[in-house]
């Protein structure tokens, strides 16, 4: 998925925003739960959604270097993909954590 201006043609490189999956998730959107009690606490597979935010096609850009509208898009492309990960009846939680490298 992808953010683009509303004339803007799929797969074109005029994109403001980008939404991936992970290359290597943490989490697998197929299988069950396979939840197991164990004493107090309850043992599960790790079913869920690994995406990566691509927040600007300029990778060398930092959050504190994006335009207070491109900030906004963002939080509205967060809120796109929360609204759409809910709809799954397995997940019950969704974190969202931001990696940044320092050069």
């Amino acid at each position: 998925m992808a953010y683009r201006p509303q004339l803007a043609e799929p797969n074109s490189p005029n994109w403001s925003i980008g939404v991936i999956p992970n290359k290597f998730p943490a989490l697998q959107i197929e299988g069950d739960m396979g939840r197991e009690g164990i004493g107090l606490y309850d043992r599960m597979n790790g079913v869920g959604a690994h995406e990566v935010i691509i927040e600007t096609p300029n990778h060398v850009d930092r959050l504190a270097d994006l335009l207070p509208k491109n900030i906004e898009d963002l939080f509205w492309a967060y809120r796109d993909r929360m609204l759409d990960l809910r709809k799954d009846t397995q997940l019950r939680c969704i974190l969202i954590f931001k990696n940044e490298v320092t050069l």
